[in-house]
């Protein structure tokens, strides 16, 4: 019989929290696509030199960014979020944590019983924990779009070996 994805969970850890993560329903993921877009797009550059990608069999890998560390990650974001207000990054960090009931937690709070995460929850394991919550979203980012990103990190691996070769060969005259 055929898994479906969509009930499959990935587990996180982090701190002293375990996460369970099922991935987005296909239309929600779309329309989440533009708000995650929001935060990644202006620190697409730095994104795609962490993940690499340089158009060979090695970056088409399906942990392609799982080798990214999400502290890393987390700060590419971080200049990202310079951009949007509180009220915007709220409302982002709700549709990938809370809004799709697709996130559960293990731990102290809850005894180490997996729970779904709701806002009580989500206030207490991330209470003074704040930088726990980047990287949860980085996780839940990284699980619903990993193809996509790993797509664009092969295009601009491409380009990149392109340009090399063409500055190498323009230098090489010079010298």
């Amino acid at each position: 019989m055929y898994a479906l994805k969509r009930t499959e969970s990935t587990q996180f850890d982090i701190g002293e929290y375990s996460f369970y993560v099922t991935p987005f329903p296909a239309m929600k993921s779309a329309g989440i696509a533009a708000d995650v877009a929001k935060v990644i797009g202006p620190a697409l550059g730095g994104f795609i030199s962490l993940v690499g990608g340089n158009g060979t069999e090695e970056a088409n890998a399906d942990n392609l960014l799982a080798g990214i560390d999400s502290q890393k990650a987390v700060s590419v974001i971080g200049e990202a979020l310079s951009s949007l207000n509180g009220d915007e990054m709220e409302r982002i960090i709700s549709r990938l944590l809370l809004d799709n009931n697709n996130v559960s937690v293990s731990g102290p709070y809850t005894d180490f019983k997996a729970v779904r995460m709701n806002r009580e929850a989500f206030d207490e394991v991330f209470c003074c924990e704040a930088q726990n919550i980047f990287v949860l979203c980085w996780d839940v980012i990284n699980l619903n779009y990993k193809s996509f990103f790993k797509n664009i990190a092969l295009q601009f691996g491409n380009q990149t070996e392109s340009t090399e070769s063409l500055t190498t060969s323009a230098m090489e005259s010079l010298t």
